[in-house]
This record gives C-alpha cells, sequence and structure tokens, in this order.
C-alpha cells in the first residue's frame, strides 16, 4: 500500500480523493495545477466551477473547470471513480490535451471506417447522416456525398425508405435495431443487407446513432436455392409434395364459407410403357413437357411422385367434371419431342375442397377420383 501511495503522489496526472464531498488526498501534479498546495486542499471543497458527473457503476466524465489560485478558471476533463460508500477518485486532463487526444482517435477510427468492407453511416442530429463510408455507397451504387444529410433514405426505394426510416427513429429513442433488409438500387442491383443501428448518447444528452450495413445477397441467393432445392422438383422445377402439402393447407386454411378449391389429380397412364420403349431421356422430356403445359394452365401443380402430379386451382367457374375435362385436354395434346409426336394419356381425378377439409382428406378423395378414371379404362396408346 505504501508503494501504491508513493507512485500516486508522483503521478504526473492530476489525481485528488474526495470524501463526503471533502478532500481526503490530493498530489503534487493536481497542486501545481492550480498553485495551491496539498495542505491548504485536505479538509476543505474541491476548487470546481460546476458540477462533477458521478456514476456508482463505471467511470464518468466531465467538463468542468478548476480554479486556480489567481482565480483563473481551467478548462479540464475529470475522470470520477467510485472507490468507497461517498468516497470518489478524480483525476483531472487539462481540456486541450483531451481534445488532442480524442482528435488523434478520431482521425485513426475514420481511416478504418473509411477503408473496411462493411458499410458505415453515422447520424450528426436527428436523421441525418454526417459522414458515409465508400463501402457504403457502393451498397446503394450511388457516391458517398448523395447520402448524406437524409438523401440516405431516398436509396432505399418506397416501401423499404418507410422501414429504414422506423429503424432508424426507433434507435433514436435508444433502442438497438437489426434486421436483413432486401432492396433494388438506382442502378437496378438487388442487394440484401445486414442492417444495424445503434443508439449513441452525446453528453449533453442528445441522441444520434451508428449504423452498419453487411452485404448479405450471395448468402440471400445460396440459402433461396437450397431452400428452393428442398421444396422443388428437380427434373420439372414444380413445387414438389413437401411444397403441395405447405400450399395446400395454407389454401384451405384461407378458403372462406362458400369458397372453391379444385384439386386434381393426374396420372400418365402406361408411362413406364414410355420409359421401356423409348428410354428414360425420352420419359424426362414427357414430365418436363406436362410441366410446362401445367405452367400455361390457370392451375397450379405439383410433381407429386414419378409420373403423378397434383394441380390446385380456385376456378369458381368450373365444377370438378369441366376441370376434369380442361386438365385431360391440356396435357393430351400431341407433344412434339425433337423428330417424334407422341400422345400420352392421362387419368384425371378432380376434388372440391371444402372449408374445413385437412389436405390429406383432400388429396385423398382427388386420389380417389382418379382412381375411379382409371378403371373406367384408360387407353393404352402412345
Amino acid at each position: 500500500m505504501d508503494e501504491l501511495l508513493k507512485y500516486l503522489d508522483r503521478s504526473p496526472r492530476p489525481l485528488v480523493l474526495v470524501s463526503e464531498g471533502k478532500v481526503a488526498w490530493a498530489n503534487d501534479a493536481l497542486a501545481d495545477l492550480i498553485a495551491t498546495s496539498t495542505d491548504d486542499l485536505l479538509g476543505g471543497s474541491l476548487p470546481l466551477a460546476g458540477e462533477v458527473s458521478l456514476d456508482r457503476l463505471r467511470h464518468s466524465r466531465t467538463d468542468a473547470a478548476i480554479v486556480h489560485a489567481s482565480g483563473k478558471l481551467i478548462e479540464v476533463v475529470i475522470t470520477s471513480t467510485m472507490v468507497g460508500p461517498e468516497a470518489w477518485m478524480f483525476e483531472f486532463a487539462p481540456a486541450n490535451y483531451e481534445n488532442a487526444k480524442a482528435s488523434d482517435y478520431f482521425t485513426k477510427l475514420q481511416v478504418l471506417a473509411d477503408n473496411v468492407p462493411i458499410g458505415i453511416f453515422i447520424s450528426e442530429s436527428g436523421l441525418r447522416l454526417a459522414y458515409v463510408n465508400a463501402s457504403m455507397a457502393e451498397l446503394c451504387d450511388v457516391l458517398p456525398g448523395e447520402m448524406l444529410g437524409t438523401g440516405w433514405l431516398r436509396q432505399f426505394g418506397s416501401d423499404e425508405e418507410a422501414r429504414v426510416r422506423d429503424l432508424a427513429l426507433t434507435a433514436l429513442t435508444g433502442t438497438p435495431v437489426k434486421t436483413t433488409l432486401q432492396f433494388v438500387t438506382c442502378k437496378g442491383s438487388s442487394r440484401y443487407l445486414d442492417l444495424s443501428i445503434l443508439p449513441v448518447k452525446a453528453r449533453d444528452g442528445s441522441l444520434s446513432f451508428i449504423g452498419t450495413a453487411l452485404d448479405v445477397s450471395e448468402l440471400a441467393a445460396r440459402e433461396s436455392k437450397l431452400t428452393f432445392e428442398v421444396e422443388h422438383d428437380s427434373l420439372t422445377g414444380l413445387g414438389n409434395r413437401r411444397r403441395l402439402e405447405s400450399d395446400l393447407d395454407a389454401h384451405l386454411q384461407a378458403l372462406p364459407p362458400g369458397g372453391k378449391l379444385l384439386v386434381g389429380f393426374c396420372d400418365i397412364d402406361n408411362f413406364k410403357q414410355i420409359n421401356d420403349t423409348l428410354g428414360h431421356l425420352v420419359g424426362d422430356r414427357v414430365l418436363s413437357e406436362v410441366a410446362e403445359r401445367f405452367r400455361r394452365s390457370r392451375f397450379k401443380a405439383y410433381r407429386y411422385a414419378g409420373d403423378e402430379f397434383v394441380a390446385i386451382g380456385e376456378v369458381a367457374e368450373l365444377s370438378a367434371a369441366e376441370a376434369e375435362a380442361e386438365l385431360r385436354t391440356l396435357l393430351e395434346e400431341p407433344m412434339v419431342l425433337g423428330s417424334a409426336v407422341l400422345t400420352v394419356k392421362i387419368s384425371v381425378g378432380v376434388a372440391a375442397a371444402l372449408p374445413g377439409e385437412s389436405t390429406e382428406t383432400v388429396l385423398g378423395r382427388s386420389d380417389a377420383a382418379m382412381y375411379r378414371t382409371k378403371r373406367r379404362g384408360p387407353s393404352d396408346a402412345h
């Protein structure tokens, strides 16, 4: 302890210990700063002009002035640290020294911000930006100067602008925000950004914010591709059984009383014969052609399994029988495959879904309708 006190006594930084509002100890550096002996300081109030910010949980800093023996005010920055129930250690630094140090830090931080591959934007007051780095401007396909002030909001398009504005205003209430934003730049490039906006509180209590933006477009594209592959058939590009069940369930949940949803089960007759006699490449082309015809129809189709497809349509003017005939006409039109013309026959069964029915029930009824058609004697001519 003696060694510590000896060090503090000789520290070049002015220090003082204040207990219950009175000076309990001061070092020579403080005495030199205000030309007052330590003995004269002990037991009295610290000669300050203004109040010192005190925080019981952490260091706090206050711009203040201390009175020199001549009566002159010396501007200082005071760092206060709680060291006992009613005891505080104050460390003084000349304001010009702190300003120079802050300026040096700012210069280094600005060099860093100017060169990092992450978008950075900083507000000066409210929503107005005072700084935008080159990476942020590049993400928006503009020059940094075009994003200063409130111009940055206009880079996101009308819908996204309102969303970003709300996020920034939330940050200005003191709440950090983070989101993933998709938007199209003024040059037509599509971007996905991981956007973070953090509130910054000034010493005078005013709030601004600092934001970062990370381009995650490639990651979003990979995730979208993986999602597509999980829910779609690789050969035809149609939704698979998993996607069918999800979409059909959503349709049934949204079906209003009196609403009408037609679900058709379609099976290519004797498809194995096509594969066995003409080859699997021709069989794949037949499946792809069937999928393409579905895309041109007013039904949304899914490849259920093998040569089975399911079609969904909100077609109020059609009965189940009319929808069945329409699908059969659509799919049985001769196919031109290279130099060959092929006609396939399709067994189709259509069921009208009722409000409140489950996906399993509706698919079961349309599947049963399709097998009734097949039992009536499908043609095997190709």
